[in-house]
């Protein structure tokens, strides 16, 4: 029979739940605070602690474990949706298995000998140097799993955003694209890309004509001069190592997820004169940034 250290087991619970949310919020590009992070791996620690007394065995049945991990990630990253939910438990038990999966590894590696109890899994000899082996082991070798889970989560869906501009409206679908690194380098705001058809209604007729310049001749011409909201974006991509898009700095941009509708982030709008989508399944590039708190 092993002798069980509460304070041990509720110190080691509580530094791997930190460091699953931290890694599921690094992995979903997810902005958090370290308060939130602390107080999500606390309850863990403390779900973890009743594993202790057989008569809440029922607690940590499936349903038990699933519900009991869900709450973990609404209390810790806030996710503003039951979709955003279910998009980070996807990366939240993705991050766990490849981190425990180390875990287990460098732990075998190192001699050290499993046990197996009703309601849990042990290794005698663990010590914090090979923890730290197998989380800077996970996170290097678990990054391409991530990725392709990453991938995977918004493959299928689009967003529904609107751009608020004065008086006026546009509504897009977008796509969250992970690879859109560009920002406005005056502001360092994210950019999120927007076909110019998509947003003619936001502008009156005589700046219409703008959306459909090259940048290069909208800044000869100074037709966008004095205006503040014009932005022009230094850019560079595959086969292009360097351009320019026309931008604005929008009212706001409201982003839609299932029922609910919440702020993102400050952007800035840059403009593209091609199709994005052939399918014309989405008229937008998100920046992952924008489903941070604004």
């Amino acid at each position: 029979m092993p002798v069980v250290y509460v304070d041990l087991l509720l110190l080691v619970n509580l530094t791997m739940n930190m460091l699953v949310l931290w890694a599921t919020a690094r992995f979903a590009q997810q902005a958090v605070s370290m308060a939130r992070l602390f107080l999500g791996a606390a309850l863990g620690a403390i779900y973890a602690l009743l594993a202790l007394f057989p008569d809440l065995h029922f607690l940590f049945s499936l349903p038990g474990k699933i519900l009991f991990s869900l709450i973990m990630i609404g209390v810790a990253l806030q996710p503003r949706s039951l979709t955003r939910l279910f998009s980070l438990a996807g990366y939240f038990y993705a991050t766990s298995f490849v981190i425990a999966g180390a875990y287990l590894a460098v732990s075998l590696l190192g001699r050290g000998q499993p046990g197996i109890g009703p309601t849990y899994f042990y290794l005698d000899g663990l010590h914090w140097g090979v923890l730290a082996i197998a989380v800077a082991l996970s996170l290097a070798m678990g990054r391409p799993v991530i990725i392709a889970l990453r991938r995977g989560l918004q493959k299928a869906g689009c967003l529904t955003v609107e751009i608020v501009l004065g008086e006026r409206r546009a509504t897009v679908q977008a796509l969250i694209d992970t690879g859109n690194r560009l920002r406005d380098p005056f502001c360092a705001l994210p950019v999120m890309i927007v076909e110019a058809g998509a947003v003619e209604a936001l502008f009156p007729p005589a700046a219409k004509c703008l959306l459909h310049m090259e940048a290069s001749q909208a800044l000869a011409e100074g037709q966008w001069a004095g205006l503040a909201r014009w932005r022009i974006l230094p850019f560079s991509s595959l086969g292009n190592r360097s351009g320019l898009l026309l931008g604005f700095s929008p009212d706001a941009v409201l982003i839609q997820e299932g029922t609910q509708t919440f702020p993102a982030c400050h952007l800035v709008i840059g403009i593209c004169r091609e199709t994005l989508s052939p399918e014309g399944r989405f008229r937008a590039l998100l920046p992952p940034e924008a489903l941070a708190t604004a």
